[in-house]
């Protein structure tokens, strides 16, 4: 099924056109147009689940505790329990990992890739005390109670002080975040140190991976081949069906395509500490001149280093009140990460207060806006400053 037909199919089915951005959904909009043509049980297909039932509705719960003794392609789960070593590989200013007990591997299923989506499903890995690593997965079976899997999840994440995703920077979190603030939950991820894997995964292992996707660094650092998954671009239609139906579908294989991420989440991690035991920490000065800094963004070979080398020259020429080459060194950030807030709003700041060209500010905003998954906070600041560059270009 084509994405677009899809989304206009999952929109009529969502009623996401009656939901006002950043507010909570009003009571009287929280039941579909029609009612659901199934009941929701207490399994999905052979997937078996308990309801858990909130003021803001009900979710189903899955549960399942895979012992230190699983294996996950060539890793045991045992290995996830040590992480020494692991602040060998990470970014210098990277805030350390707590116990493994408070780490918290996240990943989520969606209704689709658009700023409209909603995660339908949201899996959690923890690491237990009495050894094991527990999955659990809160799914979504009528999307007006999708209150209750954030209220839920929040339970699901007590105790937690680390998150851990894959591409969870750009895409899983700022879709959570913009659900939160929609039905009104306070979420827990905002002040939590967050660690996205897939940088890390890239600049360890891409030249023998090929890529970056997860499953590629499954096969090249676990030994790891999935057989019989369900590929991640036919989920949502997956999610789709049931709704319209009832019926579960290939549903399950989703569950297990999720679990595999997670496990996954958690045997990369080790592995990257396994990495960080065989190497010297090495100490060596930061670049900081102008030169330096174009030298080492030019030469860095992970996203996350070549933008904090660019973020670094960047306040060097607004010190500088060299705006032109502020303005060049933030449109090269943009091109590296689109989610960014940081390069957008500084460039806007010039573009509005010093060069006063606020025909191209409103460009940049509104390309920002087109092309960036935000979180709330961040999509309010930069459409504040379109509207007053809006404004004083005439538009």
């Amino acid at each position: 099924m084509a994405l677009d037909k899809l989304g206009k199919e999952l929109d009529a089915l969502l009623g996401e056109g009656r939901v006002v951005r950043g507010n909570k959904i009003p009571e009287s909009k929280r039941t579909p147009k029609e009612p659901l043509p199934y009941s929701a049980g207490d399994s999905i297909g052979n997937i078996s689940a308990r309801k858990v039932e909130t003021a803001s509705g009900a979710v189903l719960l899955h549960e399942e505790l895979f012992p230190a003794s699983h294996i996950h392609g060539e890793v045991p789960l045992d290995r996830f329990s040590s992480l020494e070593g692991l602040g060998n590989v990470l970014p210098t200013n990277a805030p350390p990992l707590p116990d493994l007990e408070k780490v918290i591997f996240l990943d989520t299923e969606t209704t689709g890739i658009s700023r409209k989506s909603m995660a339908f499903m949201v899996g959690i890995g923890r690491w237990v005390p009495e050894g094991g690593f527990r999955v659990a997965q809160l799914f979504l079976p009528a999307p007006p109670d999708e209150g209750a899997l954030l209220e839920t999840l929040n339970s699901e994440c007590e105790g937690a002080m680390h998150l851990v995703t894959y591409n969870g920077k750009t895409f899983d979190m700022p879709l959570l975040e913009g659900r939160y603030t929609i039905n009104g939950v306070t979420s827990p991820f905002k002040s939590m140190p967050h660690l996205d894997l897939l940088p890390l995964a890239r600049r360890l292992w891409k030249r023998g991976a090929g890529s970056g996707k997860l499953q590629a660094m499954e096969a090249k650092v676990l030994s790891y081949h999935r057989e019989g998954d369900i590929p991640g671009a036919e989920i949502p239609a997956e999610y789709a069906r049931y709704l319209a139906t009832g019926e579960a579908g290939r549903l399950p294989a989703v569950f297990t395509h999720n679990a595999l991420d997670i496990l996954s989440l958690g045997a990369l991690l080790a592995a990257a500490a396994e990495v960080g035991r065989e190497v010297t920490p090495r100490i060596k000065a930061e670049p900081v001149t102008r030169e330096e800094l174009i030298r080492a963004a030019d030469a860095a070979t992970d996203s996350y280093e070549k933008k904090k080398h660019l973020r670094k020259l960047a306040m060097v020429y607004k010190r500088a009140e060299e705006f032109d080459a502020l303005l060049n060194v933030t449109a090269k950030m943009r091109e590296e990460d689109r989610c960014d807030p940081w390069p957008v709003i500084e460039a806007l700041k010039v573009l509005e207060h010093k060069a006063q060209d606020y025909l191209t500010g409103s460009e940049i905003a509104k390309e920002a806006l087109e092309l960036g998954f935000w979180h709330p906070d961040d999509r309010e600041a930069i459409e504040k400053r379109l509207a007053r560059l809006a404004k004083k270009a005439g538009e």
